[in-house]
């Protein structure tokens, strides 16, 4: 088979293919940098740096580096200085690490605390409201806003802290950063074979498209609206989370736990030993949470008596397709959340699956396996979807919202039952009729809507925020390829 030239033509560079799969590259001089590694100069990225220069070519944009939209690209300083942080477990000042950050934003739950000299000795790793975070080291190329909510904190050696600039959105800048140009044109420049890192120097020359102010803020007022949504969203879990406390007296009881649990030995009484007889079934916190969750309300009843309909386990499918039918796995089911935008797609639609599968709103999904335990509500936009054998499908009575019970069963009382049942060595899983003997207090009706009203609306904030923050990356890609209706904006001419 002869060689024949790609349809994608440059000025910058030219594939030669045989068939679909490129063979050579020839590349303009431009294109050339000190590095030498074939990766490098993947088709795909040589595609995003010709779009990105036609662009501005164009005029749509003009092209800075990080640095010269910034005031100040720092990231940890000294690492002398690591092995002389003092962790604190209250009191103290946030400490951000990668883990903490997720495409757009902060997780403020699981962030370490610092004490305040550690925090005053490390004036290059200081956070302020407004700043950029991105991620150098580790997984690289996830960037968000430092929200006003937060506090003045700290963060670690794998995170560079951008300090934009008035004249420039930061909220554009991190849309930017997180849509596909940004991140596969950050991608490029990482190195290490170990630890991937993206040294501070590239970030500062990294180049990014800025538009005129008023199509930054365009597109930039998405990811802030994201943001509002997302700490509405924070406020009433939390909300949603003090009301079951104070129902079930979580937190008091975990300060008894505490204190229980000091022992080395633990007696069990004769009506609390089941067909198990290992000691890892009978560990204290596990016998002491159901003996509460026994006391905690006037009404308390096993899952399996609170059933509307058969659990039934999903499919199992291995085939995946690139359009198709949502298949969840365990991977796409988190506390309260439900992800299709990562499911694989599979042949089989909803109609021909097995009887008993088919989603509702209201239903329940319950991970079996794996990752075990992990209780989220289905909703409207879920019933187009099928799910995989290790996960349940559960439909409740009337008298327990779905709601209230994801609450309940994702809470240290729910998950400590299922954490007591699994079983298996390599992994582990729960099974049917161990589900069915979880216990599950039955609170008064309005308690429970109360709850569920509030875990429900900070799901579809959520939602609305998701589908916010993928616009706002569409239009930074329409607005890289001259794709977008900038007469939308109130752009003319």
């Amino acid at each position: 088979m002869s060689p024949k030239h790609s349809d994608a033509e440059s000025p910058l560079y030219h594939i030669v293919s045989r068939d679909d799969d490129p063979a050579m590259v020839w590349l303009n001089q431009e294109l050339l940098a000190d590095r030498w590694d074939t990766p490098y100069y993947e088709p795909e990225v040589l595609e995003a740096e010709s779009i990105l220069r036609q662009g501005a070519e164009h005029g749509w944009y003009k092209l800075k580096s990080l640095e010269q939209c910034a005031d100040w690209i720092m990231d940890f300083g000294s690492f002398a200085l690591y092995n002389s942080i003092r962790y604190v477990e209250e009191k103290g000042i946030p400490f951000l690490r990668v883990v903490d950050m997720y495409d757009f934003g902060i997780n403020p739950r699981g962030v370490q605390q610092i004490d305040l000299r550690s925090h005053r000795m490390m004036p290059k790793s200081m956070v302020k409201p407004g700043d950029v975070l991105l991620s150098i080291i580790g997984t690289v190329g996830i960037a968000a806003i430092a929200p006003d909510g937060i506090d003045e904190c700290n963060s670690n050696q794998s995170l560079a802290k951008i300090r934009v600039k008035p004249e420039h959105n930061p909220y554009y800048i991190v849309a930017y950063l997180n849509s596909h140009f940004g991140r596969r044109r950050l991608n490029r420049e990482i190195t290490g074979s170990v630890q991937k890192h993206l040294n501070l120097g590239k970030t500062r020359s990294h180049v990014i498209p800025l538009p005129p102010r008023h199509i930054q803020d365009h597109i930039g007022n998405k990811v802030k609206q994201a943001e509002e949504l997302r700490a509405e969203a924070d406020c009433l879990q939390q909300e949603a989370e003090a009301l079951l406390d104070e129902a079930l007296g979580i937190s008091v009881f975990l300060r008894e736990l505490e204190e229980k649990t000091r022992e080395s030995w633990y007696w069990v009484e004769p009506d609390e030993v089941s067909k198990r007889w290992d000691s890892e079934h009978y560990k204290p916190e596990y016998v002491l949470v159901e003996a509460h969750v026994r006391r905690s309300a006037s009404r308390v009843k096993p899952v399996g008596n609170i059933l509307a309909a058969p659990v039934v386990n999903g499919v199992d499918c291995r085939d995946f397709v690139d359009e198709g039918t949502p298949y969840l796995r365990v991977g796409d089911v988190s506390p309260h959340s439900i992800s299709v935008d990562t499911a694989e797609r599979v042949k089989l639609s909803v109609s021909e699956a097995k009887k008993g599968v088919q989603l509702r709103p209201g239903d329940v999904l319950f991970t079996r396996k794996g990752s075990f335990g992990q209780v989220a509500v289905v909703e409207e936009r879920h019933t187009n979807c099928l799910i995989s054998s290790e996960i349940m499908h559960l439909r409740l009575k009337s008298e327990v919202n779905p709601y209230y019970f994801a609450m309940f069963m994702n809470s240290i009382l729910g998950f400590e039952q299922v954490e007591r049942r699994v079983a298996g060595i390599m992994s582990y899983s729960i099974s049917q009729p161990s589900l069915k003997t979880v216990l599950v207090p039955i609170l008064p009706e309005l308690t429970q809507t109360e709850i569920a009203s509030k875990v429900s609306r900070a799901l579809t904030n959520r939602y609305e925020a998701e589908q916010l923050l993928t616009k706002a990356k569409e239009d930074v890609e329409r607005l890289v390829r001259g794709e977008l209706d900038l007469g939308s904006i109130g752009v003319t001419g």
